[in-house]
């Protein structure tokens, strides 16, 4: 089929009158990983569809990986020496990590800017829930294993007569337990451990070697075994993990601040389950994101502080605002 002179003229006017970057793909960031880390070991490009090529100028294979958190968002592996490869993905604004070569060397920074409007609220898919449950899961058997550990150190400690130790080697334990109560919420378990391990650090500071002292060593390093084996069991979804979370903030707003609890510890487990799901919430919504980095900020203040009132008022917003995560990340 033919067209006339007067078509074809029209056509290529058209074609001349668009603009050059119709044509034109956007150039390749470039990233060169060499043996000592990224150049530039700084990179800041616009959200959206980004193409990065990545050049080996080391002398062994290398990756090249973008992580928000804990979580990969893109890579690139087994670079051969002197060899490139391109990687096109697409970024939503935020700070993100460049991960350059061996493990060892400093990470890069990776900067997305925004369009100049906030990016529409993004629920996670399941898949991308799947992470953080399972790095959730690695953290809770790490905690338990020390727990148990530290609980055998306490028995050989208190057998050497040193009280300050045995004092603070149980100290050293407990802190590993409190970590864990997010992850069993308020189950009669966790009330009982903290009921024996308070017992037991009553009697440590008295110097009073009763009689059932070694019966309550023995329950606590049999308790401590217990929970490993139980988080070796246990399966914890997010949903899981933010309702753990709530409890245990709720729970230690209605202590005693005087009882036997390490809530600094306690805290930091509850930090570790936020961590874990931030890079998400701060795609489903990044204001809920702000306010709990704030609410963590208060709450260290009033611990770092220690003013029972103003860590208890702390608690239970951050308890309020943790409890808003389940209907933002589509867990409910």
């Amino acid at each position: 089929m033919s067209i006339s002179l007067r078509t074809a003229t029209l056509l290529l006017l058209a074609v001349l009158a668009m603009p050059v970057k119709a044509f034109a793909a956007a150039a390749p960031v470039v990233v060169t990983v060499t043996a000592k880390g990224c150049e530039p070991a700084e990179i800041t490009v616009p959200a959206g569809e980004v193409t990065f090529q990545i050049v080996n100028k080391s002398s062994r294979a290398m990756e090249w990986e973008i992580l928000s958190g804990v979580m990969v968002v893109d890579e690139r592996e087994n670079i051969a020496p002197g060899f490139k490869q391109r990687l096109v993905t697409t970024l939503e604004p935020g700070e993100y990590i460049m991960t350059c070569g061996l493990l060892s060397n400093p990470q890069g920074k990776l900067i997305v800017t925004g369009t100049g409007g906030p990016a529409a609220p993004v629920r996670p898919a399941a898949t991308d829930l799947i992470g953080p449950a399972a790095e959730y899961r690695v953290y809770l058997v790490s905690e338990a294993n020390d727990l148990v550990k530290g609980a055998g150190t306490l028995s050989s400690v208190l057998h050497s007569g040193d009280k300050l130790k045995s004092v603070a080697t149980l100290a050293a334990a407990q802190s590993h337990f409190e970590r864990l109560r997010p992850a069993f919420g308020g189950c009669d378990a966790i009330a009982a451990f903290v009921d024996l391990s308070g017992g037991l650090k009553a009697e440590l500071v008295a110097g009073s070697a009763s009689p059932d002292l070694t019966d309550k060593l023995k329950r606590f390093e049999a308790g401590a075994r217990a929970l490993q084996r139980r988080v070796a069991s246990s399966n914890f979804s997010p949903a899981d993990m933010l309702k753990g979370a709530g409890i245990t903030l709720n729970k230690l707003a209605s202590e005693d601040p005087a009882a036997p609890v390490d809530r600094k510890a306690a805290v930091e487990g509850v930090h570790k389950v936020i961590d874990l799901l931030q890079p998400l919430l701060a795609k489903a919504d990044g204001a809920l994101d702000s306010q709990l980095k704030a609410d963590f900020a208060a709450l260290d203040a009033a611990l770092n502080g220690a003013d029972p009132a103003a860590t208890n008022a702390a608690l239970k917003q951050l308890a309020a605002n943790t409890a808003k995560m389940t209907p933002a990340l589509g867990l409910e």
